[in-house]
């Protein structure tokens, strides 16, 4: 008999879901996307474009949420490999968590783009400054109003108005604190580094 097509319709929720399981299950270095950058750049095109300004107002939040998350993330990992260093006995183990997992899924994935080509104090002034503008005018903040409840997403002026605050407020708060945040990761990153190498010169040293 011939075989049946089934079209099966998935709730976007659950399409969430599956693509997070999926993820979580693939052995695969995760590429890190240049959250300042885009940042930046969705604020700043909003000036060409000012139709979209509450489309950039929200692209920006959304990065600057994602970038939190991905520092969270990166220095829970630094966190995870300094934590394993006493209780491991095989240099070769140490060698390959160094030089290979950390290396390759930590350093080379996340931290050396964000230290580099998404360099936050190449782009921090600027965030902050442009959105410290559209504080002060009140033309802008109405048009990102407007657009907001236009699109439904605010139920009214009033409520729109005070999450245009809070959202804009987050961004600048963010970045201006980011740089402490990098330092903790920076001096958790060098932590691992000299403990991991000390650890692995001992073992060697221990069995020659």
């Amino acid at each position: 008999s011939a075989e049946m097509e089934r079209t099966l319709q998935v709730l976007d929720y659950a399409i969430l879901v599956m693509n997070l399981l999926y993820d979580l299950s693939q052995e695969r270095v995760r590429e890190y996307n240049s959250y300042v950058y885009a940042t930046y750049a969705s604020l700043a095109n909003a000036a060409e474009n000012p139709e979209y300004i509450y489309q950039a107002l929200q692209a920006a939040y959304q990065n600057t949420v994602r970038l939190v998350d991905e520092l969270k993330s990166l220095f829970n990992n630094i966190r995870a490999y300094y934590r394993r260093i006493p209780g491991e006995d095989d240099v070769n183990i140490l060698l390959a968590e160094h030089f290979d997992e950390y290396k390759e899924k930590v350093f080379d994935a996340v931290y050396y783009p964000l230290k580099t080509i998404d360099s936050v104090p190449r782009f921090k002034h600027a965030i902050i400054s442009i959105l410290n503008e559209w504080l002060m005018n009140d033309e802008v903040q109405n048009a990102i109003v407007e657009q907001g409840v236009a699109r439904r997403v605010w139920d009214g002026e009033e409520s729109g108005r005070g999450e245009m605050l809070r959202i804009i407020n987050y961004v600048i708060d963010t970045y201006e604190g980011i740089e402490e945040m990098i330092g903790e990761i920076d001096r958790k990153h060098v932590e691992y580094t000299r403990a991991s190498v000390e650890h692995i010169r001992y073992l060697m040293n221990a069995d020659r």
